[in-house]
């Protein structure tokens, strides 16, 4: 993808709708990482908050978005969403195994290797509003044990109106850092351009940045594919 600001070039780039690797907290300046058992995080589906597509004016054209791997952190605007074509619509899931490159902003912000991450979203199109919603069923990783998302918040910030779009995503969580028995607030913020490569199949390449109590400790450029999920498709 030409163009992307402190982006190595990719000859398959794109979709996605989330890798949100939030479950390396418990190995924050930590020099030994214990890998708990694979579990999802608990708790039921978070879905973004629903917003009306946001409207251009006539003869205006928005101008695709840069991944950008310094400047990404933008909280996403669900007010401001526009919708994604109807492709998109269903149930995807999809691991991002190791990332393309990673940029640490603190020292021993992160020691070990980022584990790999499964995703599972699902996006929503009301027929007669066009409204649209991203729904975050579930995220999985070696590190997710103790951990637990306590909000979810999407933006699709561009579409083609054909077959590709540009997310903005929060996903806020609560778990152990240091000791078990001491839980910190950390967030992940990803810009991310997802495009179907056929009915079944999107591609994802994004940024994000990991934050852990307000703090920036992190930057990841990655990119991965998501894999429609033909049986939850036609559920919420």
């Amino acid at each position: 993808m030409t163009g992307d600001r402190g982006l190595p070039e990719r000859n398959s780039p794109a979709p996605r709708a989330v890798y949100l690797a939030i479950t390396l907290w418990t190995c924050i300046a930590m020099f030994g990482c214990g890998l708990a058992a694979n579990r999802a995080l608990p708790g039921t589906p978070i879905v973004a908050q629903m917003a009306a597509p946001a409207t251009t004016p006539p003869g205006e054209k928005l101008a695709r978005p840069e991944l950008d791997l310094d400047s990404v952190g933008t909280p996403p605007d669900p007010a401001a969403s526009v919708p994604l074509p109807a492709v998109f619509v269903g149930c995807w899931v999809g691991t991002v195994e190791t990332p393309d490159s990673v940029k640490r902003t603190r020292f021993m912000a992160f020691l070990g290797t980022l584990p790999p991450t499964t995703y599972h979203i699902c996006y929503r199109l009301d027929a007669n509003t066009k409204n649209g919603k991203m729904i975050l069923r579930q995220m999985a990783s070696p590190y997710s044990k103790g951990f637990r998302i306590t909000q979810f918040d999407n933006q699709v910030v561009w579409s083609n109106g054909r077959d590709t779009g540009f997310l903005r995503n929060h996903i806020a969580t609560v778990g152990p850092v240091w000791f078990p028995f001491t839980h910190t607030r950390g967030d992940v913020y990803a810009d991310e351009l997802i495009t179907i490569r056929n009915p079944n199949v999107l591609r994802m390449r994004g940024v994000e940045v990991i934050q852990v109590s307000g703090k920036d400790y992190i930057r990841v450029v990655f990119h991965t594919n998501f894999h429609r999920d033909l049986a939850t498709s036609q559920t919420p």
